[in-house]
Formats: structure tokens, sequence, C-alpha cells
């Protein structure tokens, strides 16, 4: 006969059931029935569309369970540092505070304690707080409620047993709680596990095995009444989407992503317009639905549904509420009412009627055997482009974005990111500013993971490069990769870009005999072994893989064409649309347009008006240029404008060929600067007179170019003053602040301001630079979809055209409308 105590025996037992593997879920494992368990006690229902259903309708919301349960834990452990005895506790249940739990029938907690039970509590003291709090949380679950506290009277109440042994840092000790109805109280004991002197079998009592799966946070419901304002708030802003972040809900993101959500980034609550009509007095209370969509994101088995890319509709009385992951995990969608829209990326396409046309009319096939690079805008337009490449047959599809200021749409991002994400990536660059006004730059987040792109992220970091090294070295990168699979699967790779980023470089890197290890140290890239010998020509290793590029832009085209006059000719065709006759006429006007629209809007939400200022349009004699000459002495009716280009011909009214033309008196009038010429043509020596002797109290610089360099002079001649400990203007000290530009109504960033106080004068002036510096209709929408139409149906066309040559083209530019027409049908 075993000498072993009654009280060890029933530990044993107690230890043995609730670690049985009878009982326990192997970490992960999902059953193979349609009903998933939860531990809301209610289960997922699979539906016939691969959805999952839960009703939460009789899930039960505490209040108030923070405060109580702190207050309940810090009594205990307070007893235990000042007596040796049992404990015995009694806590009144205040209706105040807990109000459900008040509505249930107890009055108070009647709390014991033995004395051995009590010495092992001090050392866990970081525990116990969390431990009650699940004890109460458990008591949101009907299944768990109805058994402490029955509907019908006449049924005795179960016991609840939790024991905390079996949790994922294990206690000496578990907690039973019993309701005595008669006496309108609770009892909670605290005992050892291996030394009990309960006679549990004379408990009538159930054990929560699921301790260890639950996440009860004690901050639930504040953080679904933040979600509420927050919902409520959008709506008064005639909104219907409210976004949150990491920063703002950091313990809720934390829990995500710890359950199984390593990537999320972001969470967005959506409602429909007939929703926000009666939001502030629809049931059940928005707050409350909000509360138990927490609660179930609080369970392991709902997160890894979410995770496996599956909708969970929730139902909360009449109330629906949808869930669902997207952007390769990065997004949790909370919908309220009615589904998501699926993401569509056929619309943006739909929005280009004649490139739209032309796909519908190509063979399905036209691209077989093509990856495409794709360095451009991210504007609806291109995601249009995007579309028809994919329609017709592409391999794959990387993108980087040519991204200035202003931000990506969310709904674009849901559009692209939900392609097949093994034939389509999308990268861009974010700017960093920090103290300085010259940024940083590093690869956005926001789009495909970069998790592969590492080495070229940490020399990004390294260098610190400009805009346009930036962009070049993540284009670099990107092609070197497209390459390696390019070589792998027998495929051809082809470049697309707008703004010259690749193109003229490789030609020159080719033409001057580099090897292929020097593209790969520019690009950050380690060798891999699929690639050629690192001392092989670079020009030998492109012939089969990269049979042409093409360029969008004019400055592309310049660049190539510098190339060419050097060495008589290229290393890889060219093809190029910026010769276009519509190109360089309609989309030169709507982009003059669209420019000057943006800087008048800017102007506007700073109280300005583009009526009264005084106007130089650097580039007035170039495609875009002598439209925006046109637009601005048009909008400036109580001002000027004037202009500087190279081909101004002498004796032309307002007009100059170099800067040293422009009378000082009317540098010193001006206030609004718009560039479209794509050099640095102001010296700093014009920003120094303008400060000390200008008339304006403020000066708008704004560029149109694509190559970001139109300030370049005046940014690095304000960077330096403004890191110089003790700057001096005029032999008079000055001090400068850096502030951003905000659109007061959206939000948007605009660009920088830079004051200057302690000018010899007494005057303080302002320079603001508008887009900092970058093409600032890109801030906005870019050219009109209407006229980027013409332009992308000529580019796809092209491509076509070229990928579907009989015979190569000859190593030289190849400029639609100058020495290229397309072959007649």
């Amino acid at each position: 006969m075993s000498n072993a105590s009654p009280g060890k025996k029933i530990g044993a037992i107690l230890t043995n059931l609730v670690q049985s593997s009878r009982l326990a879920r192997p970490a992960g494992a999902e059953p193979d029935a349609a009903l998933l368990p939860t531990t809301l006690g209610e289960p997922l229902i699979e539906q016939p569309d691969s959805s999952y259903h839960i009703d939460l309708s009789r899930l039960r919301l505490f209040s108030g369970l923070r405060s109580f349960t702190g207050h309940i834990a810090a009594q205990v452990l307070e007893q235990t540092r000042t007596t040796s005895s049992d404990l015995l506790l009694q806590i009144p249940i205040d209706s105040a505070l807990t109000p459900e739990l008040a509505a249930l029938g107890a009055s108070h907690l009647l709390l014991y304690v033995r004395a051995s039970a009590a010495r092992v509590l001090a050392p866990c003291a970081e525990s116990l707080p969390a431990q009650l709090l699940a004890l109460f949380g458990a008591l949101r679950t009907p299944a768990w409620a109805e058994l402490l506290f029955p509907k019908d009277p006449n049924q005795l109440p179960v016991a609840l047993l939790f024991p905390f042994d079996a949790s994922p840092a294990p206690s000496p000790y578990f907690l039973l709680i019993e309701h005595d109805p008669s006496a309108h109280f609770l009892r909670l004991t605290i005992e050892l596990t291996a030394d009990t002197r309960l006679n549990l079998k004379r408990i009538p009592h159930r054990i929560v095995k699921d301790i260890a799966q639950r996440h009860y946070r004690a901050d639930m419901a504040s953080m679904a009444e933040q979600l509420a304002n927050g919902v409520h708030r959008e709506c008064g802003n005639q909104r219907r989407e409210l976004t949150e972040i990491p920063a703002r809900l950091p313990p809720l993101f934390e829990r995500l992503i710890e359950g199984g959500l390593p990537r999320l980034a972001g969470l967005t609550i959506r409602w429909p317009s007939k929703l926000a009509e009666n939001l502030q007095t629809s049931e059940p209370p928005l707050q409350a639905t909000l509360t138990r969509v927490l609660a179930l994101l609080e369970d392991d088995t709902a997160l890894r549904v979410l995770a496996r890319g599956r909708l969970i509709a929730i139902a909360d009385g009449d109330r629906r509420v949808y869930l669902d992951i997207s952007r390769h995990g990065a997004a949790l969608n909370i919908s309220l009412d009615t589904p998501r829209p699926p993401p569509d990326t056929q619309r943006h396409l739909q929005r280009l009627p004649r490139l739209d046309a032309r796909v519908r009319q190509t063979d399905p096939h036209a691209l077989a055997g093509a990856r495409i690079l794709l360095i451009h805008h991210a504007t609806t337009e291109v995601l249009g482009l995007i579309k028809a490449l994919q329609k017709t047959g592409a391999e794959a599809i990387t993108t980087l974005f040519v991204r200035y200021r202003g931000v990506i749409p969310p709904a674009y991002i849901e559009d692209m990111l939900s392609l097949p994400a093994e034939s389509h990536a999308f990268h861009a660059l974010q700017d960093n500013f920090g103290q300085h006004l010259k940024p940083s730059y590093h690869l956005s987040r926001q789009l495909s993971p970069i998790a592969h792109l590492e080495p070229l992220e940490a020399e990004l970091r390294r260098r610190r490069p400009d805009y346009l090294e930036a962009m070049r070295m993540a284009a670099l990168h990107l092609m070197l990769l497209e390459l390696r699979q390019a070589r792998r699967r027998h495929q051809r790779l082809l470049i697309i870009e707008d703004g010259g980023y690749l193109a003229p470089l490789l030609n020159q890197w080719c033409l001057e005999g580099r090897p292929f290890s020097a593209a790969l140290d520019s690009g950050a890239l380690a060798p891999s072994p699929d690639d050629p010998p690192p001392e092989s020509s670079l020009r030998d290793d492109l012939a089969p893989l990269l049979p042409f590029t093409i360029e969008h832009t004019a400055n592309g085209y310049y660049a190539l064409r510098d190339v060419q006059q050097r060495h008589g000719a290229l290393a890889i065709p060219a093809l190029t649309i910026a010769t276009s006759h519509y190109k360089n006429n309609a989309e030169a006007e709507a982009c003059a347009f669209s420019l000057f629209e943006a800087a008048e809007h800017i102007l506007s939400a700073g109280g300005r008006t583009s009526m009264n200022r005084k106007i130089l349009i650097l580039g007035n004699r170039g495609n875009i240029g002598r439209h925006l000459f046109r637009i601005a002495g048009q909008r400036a009716s109580h001002g000027s404008a004037i202009g500087l280009d190279l081909c101004v011909p002498d004796g032309a009214p307002g007009e100059y060929a170099a800067f040293q033309q422009i009378p000082l008196e009317s540098r010193r009038a001006l206030d609004l600067i718009l560039g479209v010429i794509g050099e640095s043509v102001l010296p700093p020596a014009f920003l120094e007179d303008w400060l000390l002797h200008g008339q304006p109290d403020a000066l708008y610089l704004a560029s149109g170019s694509t190559k970001t360099s139109e300030f370049a002079q005046l940014s690095e001649w304000l960077e330096t003053l403004a890191q110089t400990p003790n700057p001096v203007l005029g032999g008079q000290p000055v001090a400068l602040e850096t502030e951003r530009i905000v659109d007061p109504q959206t939000g948007l960033a605009q660009g920088h301001s830079i004051a200057i106080r302690g000018l010899p004068d007494g005057r303080e002036k302002t320079i603001h630079l508008l887009g900092d510096g970058m093409p600032l209709n890109f801030l906005y929408y870019g050219v009109p979809g209407e006229i980027i139409d013409g332009v992308f149906d000529e580019l796809y066309h092209l491509l076509l055209t070229a990928h579907q040559a009989k015979t190569p083209y000859p190593a030289l530019i190849h400029a639609l409308d100058q020495n290229f027409h397309f072959p007649k049908c």
C-alpha cells in the first residue's frame, strides 16, 4: 500500500489530468473538422467558401476588471509580507467599478490562502495579477460563466479550477473559484497543487484546461474605447476608415505579432456610409462590438485561421464584423457590416481606355519569356500598365517606384499586393530627414517584403546617398537579382524606366569594358554561384539577357544621347518615347498644369495666392517650360512672370539666357521659382543676396524635373548654413529653424520651410522648399489619366514591337517619331 498522503494523491491526479496528452492539442495543429474550438466557448464554423463564422453575441463583457484584479493581487501580496498565518480576505464587488460582475449576483469575494500557499506567492508576485485577470476573463465565455452562475435557480453552481502549473510560466498553485448564491458571494481559494487539503472529489468543479491559450489583456476595454472613439472621429470628418499603427496601440500589436502575425504593421477599420449615419445610436454599441473583436484576436486558433488567409465573419447580435489579413500579412482589416471589397487591379487598366483596348487586341502570350523591371511612379495609371503587362503574359514584374513626395493610397497598396508574390514585387525608397535638410533613404516597408534585400538596405544606411544615387543603387540591385532569375529560367529581362536610372549607366560601363564584378559592387550585391565569373565582361554577360531598354522621359533620353555621342554608339539598344509628338505636346502641357496647380494648392493652404507672385520659370523654352511660362503669366495677374533658358534669343521680353542677365531688382523681387530645366542653375550667392536685400518675406521653390537636382546648390548651401554652429549672414549672427510643411486638412507632408531669424534689417524670412525639391506634381496625381493613357499606349506598343522583332535592333537610340516609327499594320 502506498504511504502517500491523500493531499499528495489528489495533487498528483490533478497534475496528471491537466497534463494528459489525451487532452492536449499539438502546438500549431488544427483539427480536420469544420468546427474549430476557441477559448471563447464558441467555435469557428467553416463555410462553403472556406471562410469561417463565429457568433460572439453571448460573450459577456466585464468592465473594471483591471482595477478589480489589481486590487485583489495587491491585498494578497501585502498580507503575505505582514503575516505568516493563513489569509482570509473579504473584498466587496463594487457595482460602480465592475457593474457586470455585480449584476451576476455576487456582492463580495471571500479569498482564502493557506499559509503554505501564501509563502510561495511572494516569489510569484508578477504572475498573480495576470492569473486573476485570466480567471475573471474566462467568465466572458458563456460555457464557463453559466457553470458558475447557472441560469436555472434550481441548478447548483459548479466551481472552476484554474491549474496554472500547465501554463507557459508554471506556478506551484491553482485557483479555485466557487459561487454561493444563497449568501451572494464568491469564494476564491489559492492552494498548492502538490499539497492540497481540498477534497476536490466532494466539490463539483470543472478544470479550465485551455488556460495556456488564453491571453486576456487588462487594457482590452481601453483599447476598444480608443478604437471606437477613432471611428466616431473619422465619421465626423466624413471618412470611412480608421488606420492604427503599432506605435499607437503597442499592447495589441505585440499580442498579434507574437500570436502568429509577425509581419503585421497596421490595422484598418472600415465601415459603409449607411452605418456612419447612425453609428452613435446603433445596437450593439460600437465599443462593445470592438471589445468582442479584440477578445477573438486573443485566441490562438483565430489568429492561425487569419494567418492562413481565411476570412472570419463575427456575429454580434444583428451586426456583422469581417476580419481578414492582406498585404502579405502586414495589414489586419476589420470591416463593419459588409466585407471588405476584394482588391481589383483591373480597375486601374479600365481607367486607360486606349491602353485597355490595345491589350484586348493583343495575344495574351505576347510577352512570354520576358521578365520586366519597371521603374516608374506610384500612380493608378502605372498600376494599369502593370496589369496590361500581366495580361499579356509577362513572366514576372518587379517594380521600383520613383517616389518623390506624397503617399501611396492604401487602396493602391492593397491592389498591388493582391497580385501573386512569386511573380510580382513592389519596392520604393522612403526618406528620413532626421535633423538634416538633406534626407537619407531606406527601403519602404509598406510594400513587398524586403528581408532578402538587407544587403542593399545596409549599404543605403552606410553610404547615405542622395536620391538619384540611392535610386540607381536600388535599381541596379533589383536588376542583378532579376538577371539571376532570367539566367536560371532561360528568359529575357526587359527594363522600362522613367528617368534614366539604369540604361545610361549600364551602357557607359559596358562601353568602358567594366567587369561584371563592378556591377555587383555598385549594386551592393554579393556574388552568387550562378553568376558569371567576376572578371568576365559585363557587356558579354548582359548581351543574351538584356536585348534592349525602354525610356519614358526626356532626361533619360538626353543621358543616353550623351553616352552615344561620346562613344559613337551604345552597347545596349535603347528605345524611347521621349521624342513622341503626343508626349511632347499633350503630356507636356498637362504636366505644366498639374505642376502649377500643385504649387497653388500649397500656396492657398498657407494663405497666399498665385495672383500676387513674382515668378521665375527655369527652362521656360522646354516642352513643359513653355506651357508653364504661359500659365504663370496668366495666373500672376497682379504680379509678373519671367523666364530663364539657354535657348532664349536676344531681345525676348521677360526672358533671359543666363541668370546674370536678370536685373538685380527683378531677382530681389522674386517669391516663387518653378524649375523644369533639369539642372541646378541658381547660385547660392543669389539666395544670400535675396535674404539680405530681397523685398518679400518668403520664397517658394518648386521643381517639375525628374532629375531632382533643380535646386541642389541652394539646398546644399542651406544645409551647410543650418549645420554651422554659429551661422552668420551679412556679418550678423542668424538663427535657422526648419519645420515640415503640412496640409492643414489632410496632414500630407508637402516639403520643408526654413525660417532665418536675426537678419541685419531685423526681418525674418522663410524659404519654402515645396516637395523637398522633387517633382511637385507627383505630390498629388501626376499627369491626368486621360492624357497619360495615350503615353502608356505608345510605351506598351513600343515594348511589344521590340520584344517581337525578328532581328535585334542596332545598339543605338531608337526615338519614337524621330528615327523610329511603328510598323504599319
